[in-house]
């Protein structure tokens, strides 16, 4: 089979769990650039017969994935696997011993040693830091303890090339992703702290983003990179909508190409989401890798903002006109445009004069009489589009 990336080969896996009672296997797939596993197959289950199961994949290139298995909440395990086009992995797991053992093709890629390569850290030990240096410098020792274990394991297991540069890659991208990830949702734990020390943490970022490309396309098999690029996107997006206020004149020039604060603030506040996600990639990405934040765009518009999705899809499409996402993205856009295109019937109402609304007694008093579906909006942020867009039927078919 002819693939976008080359010919494909079947890799498969054989599980074996041993002395334990769960009757299935969970598979999580980390090849997130590709747009079947993006828009479909990016998890999937594996029943256990009598402690057993098979599962084979077409694969044109390595791909990182993750068996999962629960004998209980309080007892799981995890196990990371490089998986190659021709591997025929045989997987034997003791639960009683919490031992793996991995034969077959491709087995020098997946002995448990590797395991101990860590993609994160113990976060919690941070969760009350004000400044950035304890956090990094916890970083920067689980990367030095990675690249302990991977010299270690290339050097008793001898692995592919392959496996090694792929490696090599998680390890260089793991404190860029790690640091930025753990910095963006400090932030709102620690607020008032944070802004205090904004400049120190910003400093880090800065030094991480210079020492190694934000813009990568040969990185986009690696999760630590590919699970970082819709991070920082929605990280760039958030310090982009607090710098508009330090200094107005020369954001709105540069971000929107206009003079004037006023327009600029106008185009900005009717799409402050998806304009500016598209604005962010423009400028700081290109070819694969902006493809790839492109389709995250338009696929997290599905569940959420809609506004500027058909044109941002538009401009998608002459760019990246053989793109692998956009079978998936066309019918999702064309529902949003049917949605757009809907007129209002006259049993709509548009309610005059909204400012004299002064009290919840006003709103009562419009629609004395009526059924009202009342959609009440908090912190949690439910219900969301995707949850009103599924049930509207049965919602309207309920209160005719």
């Amino acid at each position: 089979m002819l693939a976008k990336w080359g010919i494909c080969q079947t890799a498969s896996i054989h599980f074996e769990i041993k002395n334990g009672k769960a009757k299935k296997v969970e598979i999580f797939n980390n090849d997130y650039s590709d747009a079947t596993v993006m828009f479909k197959d990016r998890s999937f289950t594996l029943p256990l017969e009598n402690g057993k199961a098979n599962k084979s994949l077409s694969l044109s290139k390595p791909i990182f994935i993750n068996a999962y298995y629960e004998e209980s909440p309080q007892k799981s395990f995890n196990y990371s696997l490089y998986l190659s086009p021709g591997d025929n992995l045989d997987i034997t797991f003791d639960v009683n011993a919490s031992k793996w053992i991995v034969t077959g093709k491709g087995s020098e890629n997946n002995q448990p040693l590797i395991q101990n390569f860590k993609d994160d850290i113990n976060r919690d030990l941070f969760e009350k830091d004000s400044l950035p240096y304890h956090v990094l410098t916890e970083i920067q020792r689980q990367k030095d303890s990675n690249e302990i274990v991977l010299n270690k394991y290339v050097n008793q297991y001898k692995p592919t090339n392959a496996f090694i540069k792929a490696y090599s890659l998680m390890n260089q991208y793991f404190p860029l992703y790690s640091y930025i990830d753990f910095k963006g949702d400090h932030k709102y734990k620690i607020r008032d702290a944070y802004s205090r020390n904004e400049n120190k943490w910003q400093e880090i970022e800065d030094s991480l983003t210079k020492a190694i490309p934000v813009d990568n396309k040969a990185a986009l098999n690696i999760p630590n990179y590919v699970y970082f690029l819709p991070i920082y996107l929605i990280r760039i997006k958030e310090r982009l909508r607090n710098e508009q206020y330090k200094d107005p004149n020369t954001f709105f020039k540069e971000w929107y190409g206009t003079d004037s604060i006023q327009n600029g603030m106008r185009i900005m506040n009717d799409d402050p989401e998806n304009d500016l996600k598209e604005r962010i990639i423009n400028k700081y990405f290109s070819d694969k890798t902006a493809e790839f934040l492109y389709a995250i765009i338009l696929q997290e518009s599905f569940e959420g903002k809609q506004d500027n999705i058909p044109e941002i899809y538009e401009r998608f499409k002459i760019k990246y006109p053989h793109s692998q996402y956009t079978p998936y993205i066309e019918p999702e856009v064309q529902k949003i445009i049917a949605r757009r295109n809907k007129k209002i019937t006259d049993n709509m109402v548009l309610i005059e004069n909204t400012d004299s609304l002064q009290t919840f007694n006003d709103i009562l008093k419009l629609v004395k009489g009526k059924t009202v579906l009342l959609d009440m909006w908090g912190t949690w942020c439910e219900p969301c589009r995707a949850e009103l867009l599924a049930h509207s039927e049965s919602i309207k078919n309920h209160f005719k």
